[in-house]
């Protein structure tokens, strides 16, 4: 089971997901974020604390929400071990500014 809860709080988009970020869960993602006003933020805050699991179509989802925002500032908080092993695996740690 995935969820995404968005908040905008002194210009930041805090993201928080949930569960699994999987092909399951991947088009609630993309709901969710393809109804967002790029305008209303400046950055973006991705908060990880209940993720159990992301996979390449999970990744894929990020990757392309991050690419659709341009330049804003991207940081993710309370990664797991797992998941910053999955980013460092693949080599996308860096185009993320991480906790």
């Amino acid at each position: 089971m995935f969820d995404v809860k968005t908040a905008i709080k002194n210009e930041t988009l805090e993201v928080k997901l949930s569960g699994s970020l999987d092909i399951g869960g991947v088009d609630l993602f993309e709901e969710v974020t393809s109804q967002l006003d790029s305008n209303s933020f400046k950055s973006v805050c991705i908060d990880m604390q209940n993720m159990i699991f992301m996979d390449s179509t999970g990744i894929g989802a990020l990757i392309s929400f991050k690419r659709e925002l341009g330049d804003k500032n991207f940081q993710f908080t309370n990664v797991n071990e797992d998941i910053k092993e999955i980013f460092s695996i693949i080599g996308i740690e860096d185009l993320f500014t991480n906790e």
